[in-house]
């Protein structure tokens, strides 16, 4: 989401310039996925360059129990199977209306596709009034009940828990963090909008350092993948200066916490 102008091979280039360890991919953006390639394709092209496919996204509205949302899982599993990625993001309707049913009947029709496939289910909680999932509790209760902790586990947004206002991380259900930064002091909190999202620098509000110290004090390990939504970010030919300095940002701040 960060570069959605971008194909697949320029992305995998840019992540081993910046040395990150991997990469999301998204079925929403400009260029087609896998830049129209076949997914067995771009996962050699990732074996080459030492990266992992950490997700692909994404399963929009998977809790409206549409056959619609159960067709997309069901082929979005198999090309992530293909590509070889981790997991598929399951991303929850954004609309106003509530879950077509309770969290743990929907769970139990996408647990057999994820195993089916051998993928993981990352479940992102929007921190949105208008999401019919705000927040990270009601899938950690869904996940423990149906016991699906090595089959479905969270993205940890910060901008989203931020919305939330939750303040449990839940980081050993964790899979995945998404950090953003909103820089815009002339709004409140309750008006942010996904163009909003800029890198994290010094003068971020979402608190992305706080809630990176509360997830690694909790044991998390896993990755952290920028995703900025804002025009401004999308609008950079080179982003990967803006990139090196977010990183060393967030570094440099975790670091000088821990000393």
């Amino acid at each position: 989401m960060t570069t959605p102008q971008w194909p697949t091979r320029d992305l995998i280039t840019l992540a081993v310039e910046l040395g990150c360890g991997g990469v999301e991919l998204r079925t929403d953006l400009v260029p087609p996925l896998f830049d129209g390639a076949d997914p067995e394709t771009v996962r050699q092209q990732l074996e080459k360059a030492g990266l992992t496919l950490h997700a692909i996204a994404e399963v929009s509205a998977f809790d409206d129990g549409s056959e619609r949302a159960q067709a997309e899982l069901v082929e979005l599993a198999g090309l992530a199977e293909r590509a070889g990625a981790v997991g598929v993001s399951l991303i929850p309707r954004n609309d106003g209306l509530p879950a077509a049913a309770p969290l743990e009947h929907t769970l139990a029709a996408v647990a057999p596709v994820l195993e089916r496939f051998g993928v993981i289910g990352f479940i992102e909680p929007l921190g949105f009034p208008t999401a019919s999932l705000r927040f990270k509790a009601t899938v950690v209760a869904a996940i423990e009940s149906l016991g699906l902790g090595g089959r479905v586990q969270l993205i940890h947004d910060t901008f989203h828990h931020c919305l939330a206002g939750e303040g449990e991380v839940y980081a050993e259900h964790t899979g995945i963090v998404h950090v953003s930064g909103v820089v815009d002091r002339s709004r409140s909190t309750e008006h942010w909008t996904d163009a909003d999202r800029v890198l994290v620098d010094a003068d971020d509000r979402v608190g992305n350092l706080d809630q990176l110290r509360q997830l690694d004090a909790g044991g998390f390990q896993g990755p952290v993948s920028v995703e900025a939504f804002a025009p401004s970010v999308h609008a950079l030919d080179a982003p990967q200066g803006a990139l090196a300095n977010t990183f060393h940002c967030i570094r440099s701040g975790l670091a000088a916490s821990a000393a």
